[in-house]
């Protein structure tokens, strides 16, 4: 533990500019057992307000390994102003028609909140969408009908894969192992930048359409394990918008010794999250920028939401990479990107950074592809920072996909694009040392 001075780094003003003392673990925690209590004690310093106020949480902690310490709460300035929920419409500003024999499932963290009206708030993800009868969600994949949030894309899987692991990216998960990689449509992100905007926004593309090959969670985890794979990725798009599928599906391949995998973009709900974190092994959330004007500008969302879940997903014991996409002119700053390094060790300095190279594509063509130079500099102030694991990625063969033991400085995993070419590990320790790498091996 450090010595309990605050770290002052530069975030958005809306957000406690607090980070304390660095959590410590020597390893993935392997159990959710003898749970004790910790106390969080929240300063928060609100921009115009210059509010401060301490809270203490105590809640019943879920991983033996991780020591009591300060961890960053996230307050929205909603917290101080109230402000309107934002309520949407259906894509195009027209009502949905739809037939009864639409196939849909009923949402998980939904409330009425005006029953005459039958309008509903979704509770699933940061944006809690005030959502009219006959209107969607911002994910476009969440209809009410009659006063109840549907889900329209339950088993919808429009692409089904066999991916190595490493595409995730996850580098200290299983390395070296298959994954079988599923989406639906829809998402709650808008990125101006996505590489796979042909299914995250196919719904809003298309009038509403939300196509899909029928799919169980038996079915999953059967072709999963046909195709000999360690686990089973939710990704391509945002999972969360799918998550009635997912959990059901992640339940089943705990059950048969199959992993659980989400590639996210952050904006789970504490309430979701909390209900996928027992079943979900590792997750690869992408943190974009360190800026609120990124966040709304580019992806229609907010930073602190990422921010929060990248937080307790740790804490919930759920293994967490984390993935930036570094876009010349939006986040290539020196300083975004130590900011970026800086978050991340004061959450755990064992968790791996990715830092990928951008490739014009969707509706952000204005801008070349991110120089290399600018990947090995933002790696290099990742290791500077105190990060133990910093990779590059989207790019031709070079140094930095390798994992290298933090104690001895030699290499344990050599690897070539998505393919690994060596090991020297045993178990979850260095082959050469002995000493310990974190992950899931």
């Amino acid at each position: 533990m450090g010595s309990g001075k605050p770290v002052i780094l530069s975030i958005p003003h809306h957000l406690s500019r607090l980070f304390l003392p660095t959590p410590k673990f020597s390893r993935h925690p392997a159990s959710r057992e003898d749970a004790t209590n910790y106390t969080l004690h929240i300063r928060l310093s609100i921009n115009k307000f210059a509010a401060q106020k301490i809270k203490k949480h105590t809640r019943k902690q879920s991983c033996p390994h991780f020591r009591p310490w300060y961890i960053l709460k996230m307050f929205y300035q909603r917290d101080l102003v109230k402000k309107p929920a934002r309520t949407c419409k259906a894509p195009l500003g027209k009502t949905i028609e739809h037939q009864e024999s639409d196939p849909m499932k009923q949402a998980d963290f939904q409330k009425v909140v005006d029953p005459e009206k039958k309008t509903v708030q979704c509770l699933l993800c940061a944006h809690q969408c005030k959502i009219k009868e006959n209107s969607r969600g911002i994910c476009q994949v969440r209809e009410n009908r009659a006063g109840t949030l549907n889900s329209l894309v339950y088993g919808r899987l429009v692409s089904e894969n066999v991916d190595p692991i490493e595409k995730k990216p996850l580098f200290h998960m299983l390395p070296g192992t298959l994954s079988y990689s599923i989406a639906t449509v829809g998402c709650n992100f808008r990125c101006l930048h996505c590489q796979n905007y042909n299914i995250s926004q196919y719904p809003r593309m298309h009038g509403g359409e939300v196509p899909g090959t029928s799919r169980s969670p038996e079915q999953v985890v059967t072709a999963a394990r046909q195709h000999g794979c360690h686990s089973i990725s939710y990704t391509y798009i945002e999972p969360t918008v799918f998550f009635e599928f997912a959990y059901e599906t992640a339940v089943l391949a705990r059950e048969v010794g199959i992993r659980n995998v989400f590639v996210s973009n952050g904006y789970t709900s504490p309430e979701a999250t909390r209900k996928i974190a027992p079943y979900l092994d590792a997750n690869n959330i992408d943190l974009k920028a360190f800026t609120d004007k990124f966040y709304h500008e580019v992806c229609g969302a907010k930073l602190a939401p990422v921010l929060e879940t990248i937080c307790l997903m740790r804490e919930l014991c759920v293994w967490v990479e984390v993935t930036t996409l570094i876009i010349p002119g939006w986040n290539d700053s020196d300083r975004e990107l130590r900011d970026i390094a800086n978050f991340i060790k004061q959450v755990d300095p064992d968790m791996p950074w990715h830092v990928s190279r951008f490739h014009p594509a969707y509706k952000m063509t204005d801008r070349p592809a991110t120089p290399v130079t600018t990947i090995y500099r933002a790696r290099d102030i990742g290791l500077a920072a105190g990060l133990k694991y910093v990779y590059v990625g989207n790019m031709a063969a070079g140094m930095g996909e390798d994992t290298v033991c933090p104690t001895c400085g030699k290499a344990v995993i050599h690897r070539q694009g998505f393919q690994v070419i060596s090991q020297n590990l045993k178990g979850a320790a260095c082959g050469h040392c002995h000493g310990p790498i974190a992950g899931i091996f």
